[in-house]
């Protein structure tokens, strides 16, 4: 499984925030990100982000208790994630 691209909250489009992720497209199917934090914490699955296989998605939790998603290698100021085609 790897996700394709990534769906921003109304009025979010140019965001850096992985907190405006209202859901990501994997292997073309659009799943909301409470649906894939659920997944996450259910399995053992890993979820690529890019076609290296290191880097994946990851559940977490902000301060406020919303689920979201970021990847794994965090690396810079943007999320890998973030980096992915948009709607």
């Amino acid at each position: 499984m790897q996700v394709n691209r990534i769906k921003m909250k109304p009025g979010r489009l140019c965001s850096y925030n992985p907190l405006d992720i209202q859901g990501v497209y994997i292997d073309n199917t659009y799943h909301d990100v409470a649906e894939v934090y659920d997944y996450l914490s259910d399995t053992d699955c890993k979820i690529l982000v890019s076609d290296e296989m290191d880097i994946y998605l990851i559940k977490a939790l902000s301060l406020n208790g919303c689920k979201y998603l970021r990847t794994n290698q965090n690396k810079g100021f943007v999320d890998s994630l973030l980096n992915l085609p948009r709607e």
